[in-house]
């Protein structure tokens, strides 16, 4: 159900980017207005990179102004040895993010290239990575759920 939401999501999102979705003058959109538009809020964190807090918990997103980059991460929790399995497993399935190890704990990303874009497709980028960030922690649930059973 949720994977349907967000391919729903995600062609709309498609959609606003091929028709009226891109801004007419050069730059990259805001992501102060960005979280506003998807009812986040957003708190900087060091640098570059920023806090964007939802409802269900949290997650960072890097900003490379010259580019009009955004890449969004999540720490997903402590690492241990069956996240791997399911870490590879989300890789294959998933080709809009990317689960991986870093510093003891397992986190999320996905990237965005988001030249001429307005805050609406970025907005559509940050509701898609929070659905994905809540799929993947259910995922990781499941699985330790399936585990213990055995």
């Amino acid at each position: 159900m949720t994977w349907l939401r967000i391919n729903r999501f995600f062609s709309v999102a498609c959609v606003m980017a091929l028709y009226g979705g891109v801004a007419s003058a050069q730059s990259c959109p805001d992501l102060h207005s960005a979280t506003e538009i998807s009812g986040f809020d957003l708190s900087h964190f060091e640098d570059q990179e920023w806090e964007v807090s939802t409802e269900d918990g949290l997650f960072y997103v890097r900003v490379n102004p010259e580019h009009c980059l955004f890449i969004l991460s999540a720490r997903m929790g402590d690492h241990n040895i069956d996240q791997v399995t399911v870490a590879n497993n989300w890789n294959q399935e998933q080709p809009i993010s990317t689960a991986y190890i870093k510093d003891g704990a397992i986190w999320l990303r996905s990237s965005a290239y988001l030249h001429n874009a307005n805050e609406k497709l970025l907005a559509a980028n940050l509701f898609i990575f929070d659905l994905m960030a809540k799929e993947f922690l259910t995922t990781l649930k499941h699985d330790m759920k399936k585990k213990t059973a055995l």
